[in-house]
């Protein structure tokens, strides 16, 4: 949303004199007077209201009668709803990130950040040499892992580590699908995808640690790789890298935020943070951005702790009514949901219809 031009109209309707018509444009935002309550009637070049754009979210505030409040709430007074201003080509999945530096740059940050992500991404088949991940077969114990969890219409997303007995969860900049082919013996055929961070998760039972994650730092280094971003894209290249497959979500849909990547390769348009713990509020901001978390009490926890940063549009997953719905209190996740949705030959639920 251009805020300047969508409060020009907002003046324009609600104010006779041309003169409160008017806005100023200042370093910290826009001033003008007040639509809402109309601001002096003695004064007609008073303007006590402002829209603050150097704060993390644009934010509405009033000297004379009115107070403060969000965009959305201002807006909605209007019959508006508040759309974020973003370069679309990034902001598919999040609102605007605010990094530690106000330094201007020749080029904007969040739009050079998907060129340093493509060229800091290392070639699939130089990251499973450097940490010793082969290709599923059938005979891997991973396929049997796989198989059990009905994922393994997914193997090319995955990769093995014999020496640790891990699966590999592989975040790339694309689908994978179609560039990366191997025979069942192992041999490379075709390897074109880019890796910018994986996942290795335990299927023994035995390690103390379940799941270990891998930024894209990390894999650089093991690589022999330097780490030099760009200066002013540091953060949104981080995000990027650490919000798993976001890079393939379709530009303008709702966007799914699921807690581990195997659960959001099985959602369309899912995207992965790796974690309860790790709920972003930059990406909560996103007003196409709805929250699978798992369901239990730590997914219940984090519901409740994040709300706070979730704008008005954002919608939480309603497991209580799939669980009615598909007859079983025990359903943790997504996974299980698809699992328990085979095993019993029910038609997976349409998750967009059970969001609250």
């Amino acid at each position: 949303m251009d805020i300047k031009k969508t409060l020009q109209d907002i003046l324009d309707q609600t104010h006779s004199s041309t003169k409160k018509q008017t806005i100023k444009t200042t370093k910290d935002g826009y001033n003008f007077a007040c639509p809402v309550c109309g601001d002096s009637e003695k004064d007609l070049d008073k303007k006590r209201a402002w829209i603050l754009t150097n704060k993390e979210t644009p934010y509405f505030f009033c000297h004379h009668e009115c107070g403060g409040m969000t965009m959305s709430k201002f807006l909605k007074r209007f019959n508006l709803t508040w759309k974020e201003e973003t370069s679309d080509i990034f902001d598919n999945f999040m609102g605007p990130l605010v990094t530690e530096t106000k330094k201007k740059y020749k080029y904007d940050p969040k739009v050079k950040a998907l060129e340093e992500i493509d060229r800091l991404s290392v070639s699939l088949k130089d990251v499973m040499l450097a940490f010793g991940i082969v290709p599923i077969t059938k005979s891997s114990p991973a396929y049997k892992y796989l198989e059990s969890r009905n994922l393994e219409h997914l193997i090319h997303r995955f990769g093995y580590q014999p020496k640790w007995k891990r699966l590999i969860i592989f975040n790339t900049l694309e689908e994978p699908m179609y560039a990366r082919r191997y025979s069942e013996s192992g041999e490379w055929l075709e390897i074109t995808a880019k890796v910018i961070g994986f996942q290795a998760r335990d299927i023994t039972g035995n390690n103390k640690i379940k799941y270990l994650t891998y930024t894209l730092e990390k894999i650089r280094g093991e690589c022999g790789l330097d780490y030099k971003v760009k200066p002013g894209c540091e953060d949104y290249v981080k995000l990027l890298a650490d919000t798993y497959f976001s890079t393939e979500t379709a530009p303008n849909d709702d966007i799914y935020i699921l807690e581990g990547p195997i659960d959001a390769l099985l959602v369309k348009n899912g995207i992965a943070i790796t974690g309860a713990s790790k709920v972003n509020k930059h990406l909560s901001r996103s007003n196409r951005a709805h929250y699978i978390f798992d369901n239990d009490e730590t997914g219940r926890k984090a519901q409740t702790t994040q709300f706070k940063y979730w704008p008005d549009s954002t919608k939480i997953f309603d497991w209580k009514s799939i669980c009615k719905l598909v007859k079983h209190d025990g359903i943790k996740d997504i996974n299980d949901l698809h699992s328990h949705c085979i095993a019993n030959n029910i038609e997976m639920p349409k998750l967009k219809d059970y969001l609250l």
